[in-house]
């Protein structure tokens, strides 16, 4: 009975204080205005005069594994666990090695005669969180029959602090 009466005048003192008990505990004040999230890609393929990629792909291997990598950076600072999302402009069908579909404008083509929706594999991996540097990668594997053809990889990351989205600059990759 007694450590509940302690208990209660405790609670009773340190809630009816007007200054607060916890002086340290202060809100952040922001030290600049908006700046947004800039996602800076790693160069790890060459590049042409043209600002496209190029990726040599496996003449052994049915499919060739790349890993992208870059960074998230505000103020540049790197951005810690911060959703990246990756896409891809090619999926191969599973089951059928002989053709491949790309999505160009939200149109899809394809050389294929028929294919089905539920059987597309995307070549690149759809998302990644950044780690405490702002550092991001994901895989990305195109298939042997995509040789000569050039692959665009879409990245966009959502801002938690402010409430919106971003997005990179298209990377376009020839297929060597």
């Amino acid at each position: 009975m007694f450590n509940r009466f302690i208990f209660s005048l405790f609670i009773l003192v340190f809630t009816s204080c007007t200054e607060p008990y916890f002086p340290f505990i202060q809100s952040v004040e922001e030290e600049d205005d908006y700046s947004p999230i800039i996602f800076i890609l790693q160069d790890n393929l060459p590049i042409d005069a043209n600002g496209y990629y190029h990726l040599t792909l496996n003449r052994n291997t049915w499919q060739t594994l790349h890993r992208l990598d870059g960074y998230l950076l505000r103020n540049g600072q790197g951005m810690n666990v911060t959703k990246m999302g990756w896409g891809g402009s090619h999926y191969w069908m599973y089951g059928d090695f002989s053709c491949y579909v790309k999505n160009i404008g939200n149109q899809m083509f394809t050389d294929c005669n028929e294919y089905d929706e539920n059987m597309l594999v995307p070549i690149c991996n759809g998302s990644s969180y950044s780690r405490e540097d702002g550092s991001v990668s994901t895989m990305i594997a195109p298939v042997l029959i995509m040789l000569n053809d050039t692959i665009t990889i879409e990245t966009g990351w959502y801002d938690d602090w402010y409430g919106i989205e971003g997005r990179g600059e298209p990377i376009k990759i020839v297929l060597d």
